[in-house]
């Protein structure tokens, strides 16, 4: 890449962002052209200020990487894609083999600098052969500059639960967590007529146990991040569903990227919790879970959450800041797993059933309680005993609450997500006490708003509220 090059694709660049058209790099490259000097190594800079407003244009910025990818083209825009593949068995690395040896003394490691080796690490979607690449390139193509939307309705009751007696808690414990019920991958590919699955968190791995990717749901393109906890034959890769670091910062890489090309967000919850070792703490578990919290609160697309099984602590609630709530009917949603609260309060965890019953982390409870919006039923019995029916009417909820939400603008859609969370658990609480308790107070309450301005002590009365000394504030 030299100057007249480097002007070029930055003019391509700016060509798509105007025209509102995606943009698609293919690399083949040395690098920066060294003949030039500084003025060639300066078209990286020049070159990624452009993808900068593309991305601001909301247009989709695709990469296939080549045999060889390397230096400063590697180093600049080929990695700022949103979405990146490669061939098989391309070299991809900063610096070539003959420079690397030369300048470090040592030949290249066998199998290192490779799109495998890449992929493995988290930085590449996927390796394509060349002759799969047009296919693939067209249907993420054909999802980002055309999102399709079908108007209607969606067919399901999801109130119908409601109605059923009060579950037992423990009981649902055991068929949120049964082996049989359908996980988020089946889900997905029930649910999806298409769908481009993406992969790693552009900073050191590709976590199993969260799958994310971009698909056709009964005509609305939505990107998809989803829990899964596995089948029984690849349940310890997926590790029960428990996420790792790199798997939220991957989750957080697709809600990033539903927010700048402004299409819809579909997660699917589905764990125990995150997974829990010195090592994830270490990778910055916690942090992780926090930006996805923060991104999700804030993404200006729709947003809709559904609970499919077990949706335990933080790792459950980092998929959950959403418009739209929605629960399983044999889901449970809970702060700790009823195990883990037992053993903190009861200090015995055989009391997991009494303390899964004091949780309220039932379907029911949770609509009670305002953390889910509407409640999915189930057949008879369950998920696992027809998933294919838990299937359609799952579909049937969140096309129900898409299509409700798509109506609304982006800034009210932060707003009203903002005001939802603020709002649950707020409850008007009534007290009765006798007139003489309320009149031995009367008289300090009245000397304290007396210190105040009168307009503001005023409207401290009107409002209900009560100063005391101290000057603090209490509700009714």
């Amino acid at each position: 890449m030299g100057e007249v090059a480097g002007e070029r694709i930055a003019r391509s660049l700016d060509r798509a962002a105007e025209t509102g058209t995606p943009f698609l790099l293919i690399t083949a490259t040395g690098g920066a052209r060294m003949q030039e000097g500084m003025v060639s190594l300066v078209q990286m800079a020049a070159v990624a200020s452009s993808v900068t407003r593309l991305k601001q244009a909301g247009q989709p910025f695709i990469a296939v990487l080549t045999d060889p990818t390397t230096g400063g083209v590697y180093a600049s825009y080929a990695s700022l894609a949103d979405f990146t593949f490669a061939e098989p068995g391309a070299l991809i690395g900063f610096a070539g083999p003959r420079v690397f040896e030369m300048l470090t003394g040592h030949p290249r490691p066998r199998g290192t600098q490779s799109a495998e080796v890449l992929y493995e690490h988290g930085w590449i979607d996927a390796i394509t052969d060349r002759t799969r690449l047009q296919g693939d390139l067209a249907t993420l193509l054909r999802f980002n500059h055309h999102p399709r939307k079908k108007k209607g309705h969606g067919r399901s009751d999801p109130e119908r639960a409601l109605s059923n007696p009060r579950r037992d808690a423990w009981a649902t414990v055991q068929m949120a967590r049964d082996a049989n019920r359908p996980t988020a991958q089946f889900y997905l590919q029930g649910m999806l007529t298409e769908f481009v699955e993406l992969h790693g968190d552009r900073q050191s791995g590709d976590d199993p146990a969260v799958i994310c990717g971009i698909g056709d749901l009964a005509g609305h393109t939505v990107f998809v991040v989803a829990l899964e906890r596995g089948s029984e034959s690849d349940r310890e890769r997926r590790r029960n569903g428990q996420a790792r670091a790199d798997g939220y910062r991957k989750a957080l890489r697709v809600m990033r990227l539903a927010g700048q090309l402004r299409i819809p967000l579909l997660t699917l919850i589905d764990t125990p919790g995150a997974w829990l070792d010195a090592e994830t703490d270490a990778n910055g578990l916690a942090p992780a879970i926090a930006a996805c919290l923060a991104a999700m609160a804030a993404l200006p697309v729709p947003t809709i959450a559904a609970v499919i099984g077990e949706g335990g602590s933080g790792g459950a609630l980092a998929l959950g800041i959403a418009d739209r709530i929605l629960m399983q009917e044999t889901a449970v949603y809970s702060v700790i797993a009823p195990e883990g609260a037992a053993a903190i309060i009861y200090r015995d965890p055989n009391l997991a059933p009494t303390a899964a019953d004091r949780l309220k982390l039932t379907a029911a409870d949770c609509h009670k309680l305002g953390v889910v919006d509407a409640i999915v039923p189930e057949p008879e019995g369950g998920a696992s005993i027809d998933p294919n029916q838990a299937m359609r009417l799952l579909q049937d909820c969140i096309v129900h609450a898409l299509i409700d939400v798509q109506q609304m603008s982006p800034g009210k859609l932060v707003e009203q997500r903002d005001l939802k969370f603020r709002k649950m658990g707020q409850r008007t609480i009534h007290v009765r006490r006798p007139w003489h308790t309320v009149k031995r107070f009367q008289a300090p309450l009245v000397q304290a708003t007396s210190r105040l301005p009168q307009h503001l002590a005023g409207r401290l009365r009107r409002s209900g509220a009560i100063v005391i000394p101290g000057g603090e504030l209490a509700g009714g």
